[in-house]
């Protein structure tokens, strides 16, 4: 889920979140927008399925300034295949634009990425500033045979275009699937980006420092964590999460583990925060009691489970709550969640 905002100025809470369902035995995927109304129910204002005949599912969804007027448009990626076979996927890009009442029925442009090659597919998307201007760039992860991260920017007229592509030789090979995080680690305006590959109890990691909208390779890393497994990139999210001055590219797993990725000039130092969560399945960083440290939210499906850990400039001794859904109905479960926060933080 993404969120929350603000987009039509009425007062009410808007958010945005990728689904999916099981419906006559087949997976179903779409997304949807919510606006949370003055009794706290959600009440869906928008949504978008795949197109019809397309196999796949969506990726996740953004809200970004792409055309830089202030007005964020809203981007979709989705795998999909034309041909009825599921294992040879594309990526597409949609992006709809905003308009008074809501985002607009048909997408404002789109783009396929697959270049009608097999086994091409996205395993994340991010946004963010490549040239400190008013706009923002799409930064998608690809998988085999390409290992490696596309940018996609808006030409003059308004269509999707890619601008760079990124082949980091750390990851030119591997078993494990190509993500990518953008972060802007100094402050400058340029964001950096961090790409990474978790291979069984091996992160592989490359950087990419911005030196005024150039994009130059760092010094990649490789990092043992024993038992990681099933990493969650829906739930990735970029925080100084210890208030040390430098944002961190948090990833969780569903075994549990979060690890914490920050860049700086020498290397990326690489943690798995000390927290016991069991199984996860959905994770979120907010600063939960305003102390302007930012805490974390992490959610198990599996347990039914939702533990509060408050951040804390000290690491080691960190406060954590536990708490289970308690509903009339014996067969609620909780498996994400979503802070309700001011302009969309």
């Amino acid at each position: 889920m993404e969120g929350t905002f603000d987009l039509d100025e009425d007062g009410q809470y808007e958010f945005v979140a990728v689904e999916f369902d099981r419906i006559n035995g087949h997976s179903v995927s779409m997304i949807r927008y919510y606006e949370i109304d003055i009794d706290g129910f959600q009440n869906l204002t928008w949504e978008l399925e795949l197109p019809d005949g397309l196999l796949g599912s969506f990726v996740g969804v953004r809200l970004a300034d792409l055309v830089g007027d202030g007005v964020p448009e809203l981007i979709a990626v989705a795998n999909l295949s034309a041909n009825g076979d599921g294992t040879i996927l594309q990526p597409i890009i949609f992006y709809y634009k905003w308009y008074d009442d809501g985002f607009g029925e048909t997408p404002a442009g789109f783009l396929n990425l697959g270049d009608e090659k097999g086994f091409v597919r996205c395993n994340n998307f991010d946004v963010f500033n490549l040239d400190n201007d008013d706009d923002q760039e799409i930064l998608l992860s690809l998988g085999s045979p390409l290992r490696g991260l596309s940018i996609i920017d808006l030409d003059e007229e308004g269509n999707l275009t890619m601008i760079e592509r990124l082949e980091p030789s750390a990851l030119k090979t591997g078993i494990g699937f190509v993500y990518g995080a953008a972060l802007d680690w100094n402050r400058d305006g340029y964001d950096e980006i961090l790409c990474f590959s978790p291979e069984g109890n091996v992160m592989k990691i490359q950087p990419y420092f911005n030196r005024n909208g150039r994009l130059v390779l760092g010094e990649s890393k490789q990092v043992i964590i024993t038992g990681m497994n099933g990493p969650l990139p829906m739930s990735l999210a970029v925080s100084d999460w210890d208030s040390d001055g430098f944002k961190d590219v948090l990833l969780p797993f569903q075994s549990g583990h979060v690890v914490s990725m920050t860049l700086s000039p020498a290397t990326v130092a690489v943690e798995v925060l000390p927290v016991d969560a069991g199984p996860l399945s959905d994770m979120n960083v907010v600063d939960i009691n305003l102390d302007n440290v930012a805490d974390l939210l992490l959610i198990s499906g599996e347990m039914n489970m939702i533990t509060m850990v408050m951040g804390s400039l000290d690491a080691v001794d960190l406060e954590t709550s536990y708490f289970t859904l308690e509903t009339e109905s014996t067969g609620a479960q909780v498996f994400a969640t979503i802070p309700v926060t001011d302009g969309g933080d």
